[in-house]
């Protein structure tokens, strides 16, 4: 079977899906949201997006507040890195996250040149 065929209901792909959840690495992933820093957040966010997992797969609600709370002007680049990483988690429609996506395009350099590309 193709990757193009595969989808998650697939049994190999629901498997692969579940020992995923189940693995070490993402309980070690969800254990940086414990240590209550800015940095162990948004690396914790990062990694399960570049998983592929999104808000629907685990608990971290709870986390996107205090997230938001510690960003701060001076991580521009840092928080497009967040940003996408939080579209990508599901958070898309969350007043904060869109709000700062405009806000980037209209004022950091890379973003405003690839604003106009598009």
């Amino acid at each position: 079977m193709s990757s193009v065929d595969s989808t998650k209901d697939d049994p190999e792909v629901k498997k692969t899906y579940d020992d995923l959840l189940k693995s070490d690495i993402v309980g070690l992933i969800m254990d940086k949201f414990k240590l209550n820093k800015k940095w162990e957040d948004v690396t914790a966010f990062c990694a399960l997006a570049e998983f592929g997992l999104t808000r629907v797969d685990v608990p971290i609600d709870d986390y996107i507040e205090r997230v938001i709370k510690n960003m701060n002007f001076s991580m521009k680049y840092a928080k497009i890195l967040l940003l996408r990483n939080l579209v990508s988690l599901g958070y898309y429609k969350h007043t904060w996250v869109k709000d700062e996506i405009s806000l980037a395009f209209s004022t950091i350099p890379g973003c405003l040149l690839l604003s106009q590309l598009c």
